[in-house]
């Protein structure tokens, strides 16, 4: 469990601090979620590779001290300036029910140059057939640099 944290973290402070030759913006999130028949809370960076692709990586805890760490690919619509549809898929694991892989579909919605609100709903597909697939929900907001 220290070791997907340390990961995790590792992860959002390399996506967070990249150099500006790397990514053209990075982005961190926080978010309030529904998964697997819990509620978690979060944080992300999101690091803009190109003009539609991004990297993401996550983490995030219940309130019954279950653990979930991911990394994702998203790919951004880019429709408006205020309005941005994405999806991605990605890999990840929790404490909860293992390693999975993850495919999500979201909106941001930009409220002034820096500030978005957003919305997300991801489908886990666990790697343990012993587990059943997951659909989860998250709201937050995220601050662009």
């Amino acid at each position: 469990m220290r070791k997907i944290f340390l990961l995790s973290l590792v992860l959002i402070l390399m996506f967070a601090f990249t150099s500006e030759t790397m990514a053209q913006s990075i982005s961190i999130r926080g978010n309030a979620s529904y998964w697997g028949g819990h509620f978690w809370v979060g944080a992300s960076a999101r690091a803009q590779l190109t003009e539609n692709l991004s990297a993401r990586a996550s983490f995030s805890s219940s309130v019954q001290r279950y653990y979930r760490a991911s990394v994702e690919g998203i790919y951004d619509f880019r429709l408006t300036e205020e309005f941005n549809p994405y999806a991605g898929a990605g890999v990840g694991y929790s404490t909860f029910r293992g390693a999975n892989v993850d495919l999500i579909g979201g909106l941001n919605v930009r409220i002034d140059r820096a500030f978005r609100l957003n919305a997300e709903v991801t489908y886990t597909i666990f790697l343990d057939p012993a587990y059943r697939n997951r659909v989860g929900f998250s709201l937050g907001t995220g601050f662009s640099l």
